[in-house]
């Protein structure tokens, strides 16, 4: 599973179409152990981007 969260600076970001960065966070389904932890800045804002974006990552969740 693969978790997106808008942040800034450090923080859940109110505005998630126009966070700084997204946290995307991998975690071992069964295990429930994350497996890896990454922050990207998130493409410019347009209708549909991010969705699309976020999906092109394989996040299967987003937390906003």
């Amino acid at each position: 599973m693969k978790f997106a969260i808008p942040t800034e600076n450090g923080v859940l970001c109110p505005h998630f179409g126009h966070c700084q960065l997204f946290t995307i966070i991998e975690v071992e389904p069964d295990s429930k152990i994350i497996k890896e932890v990454k922050t990207l800045t998130p493409p410019p804002h347009d209708m549909g981007v991010l969705p699309a974006w976020l999906h092109e990552l394989g996040c299967s969740h987003v937390i906003a």
